[in-house]
């Protein structure tokens, strides 16, 4: 058998997604409730209408996408589950890259899909309601950011796409690793494992700094930016290939919190 093979994966991702049908309804009524709370209930709240929300469903559409590799294995917590996807027939390779697309591009659908409905259900009500003049939180995208940036906009904006992005993405991959490893409750055991992992690294580069004259060095803020680039893009990597190492030494009959 090839490692991997377009037509086995289109054939896998398809009974995924048909599988999980279910999970995933309910995935999008949930996060479409939870927008819509946000957009239009804090709006009230908060008073000044939909743009006193929009920040706020950000962060939160933040949160989701980066939390997502969390649920990586999430359908497969029973013996049965387990059985029904590792006995399909693919290669490891196309199971891993299945269940990365579902907490990635799948996954991404179905928030943005979401957020679209909340925010046209928000626009009708308040127009209906006439509490404050109607408009949609999309449209905040396009605000004009030359003002905040002035002249520097393409290269400034640009860096800090790439860095906030790049940022997503390597968060991701980190609670990827965690709910590849751990089988249980994989969020809350890899925000704990992540807390403690920062303070630790946190206290070392503090104390290590210490003894630093940073006087003498002087840091060029292009290197830095390429330095911090291709060390973000190294971790996610790094991640991606650990979680596929723990991924193929899973086992049907598991009874332990790990994966191995």
């Amino acid at each position: 058998m090839k490692s991997f093979s377009v037509s086995r994966f289109g054939q896998l991702l398809k009974w995924d997604l048909f599988m999980n049908k279910k999970y995933l309804m309910r995935l999008f009524i949930g996060m479409f409730m939870a927008f819509f709370i946000v957009l239009f209930v804090m709006g009230v709240v908060l008073g000044g209408g939909i743009g006193s929300s929009f920040m706020l469903s950000m962060v939160m559409m933040w949160f989701y996408l980066m939390l997502g590799g969390c649920w990586m294995f999430s359908t497969m917590q029973t013996q049965q589950q387990r059985l029904n996807f590792l006995m399909q027939p693919a290669s490891n390779v196309e199971k891993f890259a299945v269940r990365w697309v579902f907490v990635t591009v799948v996954w991404a659908f179905i928030g943005i899909a979401a957020y679209l409905l909340a925010d046209v259900l928000q626009y009708a009500l308040s127009h209906v309601a006439s509490i404050w003049t109607p408009e949609f939180a999309t449209s905040y995208f396009s605000m004009p950011t030359m003002r905040l940036f002035g002249n520097e906009v393409p290269l400034v904006l640009s860096k800090m796409l790439v860095l906030f992005l790049l940022g997503i993405v390597w968060h991701h991959s980190l609670f990827m690793l965690g709910g590849t490893f751990f089988r249980r409750h994989q969020f809350i055991f890899t925000a704990l494992a992540l807390f403690v992992v920062s303070q630790v690294f946190t206290v070392l580069v503090f104390a290590m700094g210490m003894n630093i004259n940073w006087e003498m060095y002087t840091i060029n803020e292009d290197v830095l930016y390429y330095y911090i680039v291709f060390g973000l893009a190294a971790l996610i990597i790094l991640d991606y290939v650990l979680s596929f190492r723990i991924f193929k030494r899973m086992q049907i009959i598991n009874n332990k919190w790990m994966n191995v």
